[in-house]
């Protein structure tokens, strides 16, 4: 069992939060920018804040801005980014515990004096400036925990994010993160070790990379869960949903159907003289031609033929005239 290196502190506690994605995204207040001493762009979180906010626009203000020392801050407008501003700072080639220490406090000063609420960092100095993970991890904590207990600063403040990228970051920051911001001790059923238990916390940073590295997403996740769902029913149970409607209701249906269609071929062979029939085939009666309604293709062979009926008429006609 670890103890905790800070009391527990529920208001502080609901002030820090864990992201895994695109820093440039974050529609908040401000983000950090951990730069160069020429606040000109590179490579890596600062080539991308740069590219995101409008390269050539950035790159204008901070060329006023005289450059930045390394544990140092500036801040200039985030331009097309969703973030309102963006916190420069340069970190330690390294590791140079007190430069970094000062790379976060200069961040939240400012911070605080251009009255922001929200704010996220990127792991700073750990990229090409070769700071190790796990030390940064420590450093980054503390400072926001020692910032927060000083005077009013908690106050000022809404949200602090912890902006990560690589498998390795994600489990430090989950693992270490009881250490200087503790949950009280019934939130683990009231066994007192304020979940600072090394094997549970070592499983979690384990998993956490796991998952990383299987690049499991959402839409697999939810396949999966189906398939075990669909594997888990009895096949009785699956037979009832295949087979929602009963045999004897469909054949019911087909009757009525039939009944149907056979009382209007009844009503359609009683108005034999109002039928009309072009070259192509059956069409529709006077009547039905009036309200737009067509007699089906099947009552063809049942109606007396055109030729017929002319047939028939004509013979009505001359007999009358004889006598």
């Amino acid at each position: 069992k670890v103890q905790p290196k800070f009391e527990v502190n529920q208001t502080l506690n609901q002030k820090i939060a864990l992201f895994r994605g695109d820093i440039t995204k974050l529609e908040i207040d401000a983000i950090v920018n951990a730069a160069n001493s020429s606040l000109a762009g590179g490579g890596g979180v600062d080539g991308a804040i740069h590219s995101a906010a409008g390269q050539r626009l950035l790159q204008t203000e901070c060329k006023t801005l005289g450059g930045c020392k390394t544990g140092e801050a500036k801040i200039t407008g985030g331009y097309k980014l969703p973030a309102k501003y963006v916190i420069h700072t340069v970190g330690p080639v390294g590791e140079n515990e007190d430069r970094l220490k000062s790379c976060y406090v200069s961040c939240l000063n400012l911070m605080k004096e251009y009255k922001l609420r929200t704010v996220a960092f990127p792991c700073i100095s750990t990229g090409i400036y070769g700071y190790p993970n796990e030390p940064a991890c420590d450093t980054a904590l503390s400072c926001v925990r020692n910032w927060l207990e000083e005077g009013d600063n908690a106050d000022t403040v809404d949200l602090i994010i912890f902006c990560l990228f690589l498998p390795v970051d994600v489990g430090f920051y989950e693992s270490k993160m009881l250490d200087y911001f503790p949950l009280p001790s019934d939130f683990y059923g009231g066994d007192g070790d304020n979940g600072n238990n090394t094997s549970t916390k070592d499983d979690k940073s384990k998993s956490v990379e796991k998952t990383a590295a299987a690049g499991s997403s959402t839409t697999q996740a939810e396949d999966t869960y189906m398939d075990v769902a669909m594997e888990s029913q009895p096949e009785e149970a699956l037979e009832e949903t295949s087979n929602t409607q009963p045999m004897a209701s469909l054949d019911m249906e087909d009757d009525n159907m039939l009944t149907s269609q056979s009382s209007e071929l009844d009503s359609k062979e009683g108005n034999g003289n109002d039928v009309e029939i072009e070259q192509e085939g059956l069409h529709s009666t006077r009547e039905e031609a009036a309200s737009g309604v067509k007699i089906d293709t099947e009552l063809k062979d049942s109606l007396p033929n055109k030729e017929n009926l002319d047939h028939e008429d004509g013979i009505q006609d001359e007999a009358q005239a004889r006598m």
